[in-house]
């Protein structure tokens, strides 16, 4: 089954439908990706969670990214999936908030 690994917040099951309905069935892989800012390096923390999505993945084809809302640590991600398509959500206006699938590009 190919896999879509998310670095943000949880992907809930509507936002799962709109996923699948553009790449079909997917395995959603959640990453919690919390960074201690006052650590010498964050460098060193999204490596790990690389290393950590990588190993969940088992191998199998990722087919998409939810990067994390920390832009540097999401420019990382992008350098170490590169050619892998990003997820992005959109707000809407809806109280509590909610979020849809913004696009897959």
């Amino acid at each position: 089954m190919n896999v879509v690994i998310n670095f943000s917040h949880p992907v809930g099951s509507r936002q799962k439908v709109e996923i699948e309905s553009r790449l079909g069935e997917v395995e959603v892989i959640e990453i919690k990706a919390q960074f201690d800012l006052d650590a010498p390096t964050l460098r060193d923390q999204v490596d790990t969670l690389i290393a950590d999505a990588l190993e969940k993945a088992g191998g199998r084809p990722i087919v998409a990214i939810v990067p994390p809302s920390l832009s540097s640590a999401s420019f990382w991600v992008g350098q170490a999936f590169a050619n892998v398509p990003a997820i992005w959500m959109t707000r809407e206006s809806t109280l509590p908030p909610s979020f849809r699938l913004g696009n897959i590009e």
